[in-house]
């Protein structure tokens, strides 16, 4: 009787990990940062990038994956600092935009990787934060290829424009999810571990 509850206890704790209750729900506001400096208001977009951070310090917290919480801790500073620079008025846009496609791809593979993790553990609900998860990363790919100047491969289009197509039909009937669920977000995942 008490393997039964121990099992029952550890089933109940790992529904609890596979989507965290303080989920993202918008893209990081990097847009706007990226706005304000381009209108030469490096002081705002250096406030705006301390709100920025703060997010981002939400998503390290939301990490379940060992690897890419470690690259978003080792990213963290970084972020930091690009904040101090604009403060002092040394970044460019482009060089903002290089910064900006990191965050964005590393923001993208967390989301994937959480999308992953809930569609695995889909047997105790919460399949519309699977489809949020799997929105987000779809949409973080889109915004790191704006920042980067360069289109998305034809078979990233494709992952992207099938995370979404998948998400917003999960989103609107999370009872039935659509079959190939799992084989969007896995592609998706490929996509963004991508070089």
């Amino acid at each position: 009787m008490r393997l039964g509850i121990r099992l029952a206890s550890a089933l109940v704790g790992l529904a609890a990990l596979a989507v965290p209750a303080a989920a993202q729900t918008e893209l990081i506001a990097l847009d706007k940062v990226h706005q304000l400096l381009a209108s030469n208001q490096s002081r705002l977009a250096a406030r705006e990038l301390n709100a920025v951070s703060v997010e981002f310090r939400n998503e390290i917290g939301r990490c379940r994956d060992e690897k890419i919480g470690a690259k978003l801790m080792e990213l963290e500073p970084k972020v930091d600092a690009l904040r101090n620079r604009l403060v002092a008025g040394t970044v460019g846009v482009k060089e903002l935009e290089r910064e900006f496609v990191v965050i964005d791809r590393l923001l993208a593979e967390n989301h994937q990787q959480l999308a992953a993790g809930g569609w695995d553990l889909r047997r105790f609900g919460r399949l519309e934060g699977v489809a949020r998860e799997l929105s987000l990363a779809a949409r973080y790919v889109q915004r790191a290829a704006k920042w980067s100047g360069a289109p998305l491969s034809a078979e990233a289009e494709q992952a992207v424009t099938d995370a979404l197509a998948v998400s917003a039909k999960l989103a609107a009937s999370p009872a039935n999810p659509p079959g190939e669920t799992g084989a969007v977000i896995e592609a998706l995942g490929k996509v963004v571990k991508a070089p």
